[in-house]
């Protein structure tokens, strides 16, 4: 039986969708025409063999890129005035980088977690059963929203004190001036 020849390299010039179809086809034929019980280890050597420099390059940066985007992911903490909306947006921005189906969700609850800079909101969802990707959003929008309500109200009863404190002193003052005046009649 003749040898059988691999599938020229891919080319990158013109159309590569087409380009790796027609490819793809030829290195599917040449697989199927010298197989006797190949492992896919010998397989994927064949094909890493067969496709050439410049998809293996391709391939290199493509494998570096994803763990170092699936590393700034991980990593990930809520910046410092950072809402958890931004946060949120953040990782799901990040995690659609990284490939993570059919993780993804866990994935980014975990990280929503471990990177908030709320302790008692962390300590809430920790004690929280069964916490899907949602429902720590609904109770990090609930603890974000009660925080801007505290706050909105500290602001209405300090600005409280502060104008009754000025009442007061402006009272005291009145008080002081109509002293003088009966002394001088």
């Amino acid at each position: 039986m003749d040898k059988f020849e691999p599938p020229s390299c891919l080319r990158f010039e013109g159309n590569l969708s087409e380009n790796w179809q027609k490819w793809h086809q030829e290195l599917e034929l040449y697989l199927t025409a010298t197989e006797d019980g190949k492992s896919d280890k010998i397989n994927t050597s064949i094909l890493l063999t067969c496709v050439g420099k410049q998809v293996k390059l391709r391939l290199f940066v493509i494998v570096c890129l994803g763990q170092f985007m699936r590393h700034k992911f991980f990593t990930c903490k809520q910046r410092d005035g950072q809402s958890f909306d931004e946060f949120v947006t953040e990782l799901k921005k990040r995690s659609a980088e990284c490939e993570f189906e059919p993780l993804c969700e866990s994935l980014i609850r975990d990280i929503i977690i471990c990177g908030i800079n709320d302790n008692r909101l962390r300590e809430r969802l920790l004690r929280e059963p069964e916490l899907t990707l949602q429902k720590t959003i609904q109770i990090g929008h609930a603890a974000e929203e009660t925080k801007r309500h505290v706050k909105e109200l500290q602001k209405e009863v300090d600005g409280k004190n502060f104008v009754d404190t000025v009442r007061r002193k402006k009272f005291a003052r009145d008080e002081k001036l109509l002293k003088r005046i009966s002394w001088l009649r």
